[in-house]
């Protein structure tokens, strides 16, 4: 919660998910680059590289074929 005296209180964790999992996983950033990014407010979460944290950027590696 962010509690601000102009707006109020802000309550994000009614779209956080608290399964260990983002809620926006693997979102392609604008413009866009070799990196996406995972978010997950208000609850801890694991993917990739990242260990208990509520937002994650991720490099894309592109396999040949």
């Amino acid at each position: 919660m962010y509690h601000d005296s102009r707006y109020g209180t802000i309550d994000l964790s009614s779209i956080g998910s608290n399964s260990g999992t983002p809620t926006f996983k693997d979102m392609s950033s604008i413009p866009a680059n070799n990196f996406v990014w995972s978010y997950n407010p208000c609850y801890k979460f694991s993917e990739h590289s990242c260990q208990n944290v509520s937002g994650c950027q991720s490099k894309i590696f592109y396999m040949k074929i």
